[in-house]
């Protein structure tokens, strides 16, 4: 510690795991700078009941601001996961980016592996009284079989592509694949369209009893 400014280093080591963390925070004007790295750890030690091993990802964030609602707030966030397996899945090659400013929290996500690969794409409006976002889904191939979709092996490439908006008086949804497509169009918030559904679904089970 040396006046607003505070200095953390943390090691760990757990079987053939490893955590490297390093991080600096000012009181005085809320900045911080995170740096980590997780090489080979296995979560299946800490939560027994969740088959998860082998977790390598390595962590970035920096900025100012720790509440992440107010337009003051900036920060730019990336974390590269390197290795994940879920019992016989392993997850490899997935990274996420996020860029704060002003409020709005602009995200991508993407994924290059066997299991699936495609990106996640757009911002989400944290200051915004209603659910205000906008988000594109490109999903290039996605094996449903090991993740337990499907029965059978499918020979070709399952393609999904996806839209979602919604803003203060509007949620649009669109997704295709193949020769399916959807879409729907709601001219209500998404928290009016949520209070009507649940709303609809307590008449529903009331009738019911």
């Amino acid at each position: 510690i040396n006046g607003s400014k505070i200095h953390t280093q943390l090691s760990l080591n757990q079987g053939k795991g490893v955590v490297n963390l390093e991080a600096d925070y000012d009181t005085a004007n809320e900045s911080y700078r995170v740096s980590g790295d997780i090489d080979s750890l296995n979560i299946n030690h800490f939560i027994p009941n969740q088959p998860l091993y082998n977790l390598s990802l390595g962590l970035q964030a920096k900025g100012s601001g720790i509440d992440f609602m107010s337009n003051k707030s900036q920060g730019e966030f990336d974390l590269h996961l390197n290795e994940l397996r879920y019992d016989h899945l392993a997850f490899r090659k997935f990274n996420l980016s996020a860029l704060l400013n002003s409020g709005k929290l602009q995200t991508k996500i993407s994924s290059d592996n066997p299991i699936v690969k495609g990106t996640i794409d757009g911002y989400y409006i944290l200051t915004a009284p209603m659910l205000n976002l906008n988000y594109q889904v490109s999903i290039e191939d996605i094996d449903l079989y090991k993740l337990g979709l499907s029965k059978q092996r499918i020979k070709d490439p399952v393609n999904i592509t996806a839209d979602l908006i919604t803003d203060n008086d509007s949620v649009c949804l669109t997704i295709n694949s193949g020769d399916f497509a959807f879409h729907f169009d709601a001219h209500q918030s998404f928290n009016g369209l949520l209070d009507q559904s649940t709303l609809l679904m307590k008449t529903f089970m009331a009738q019911l009893k």
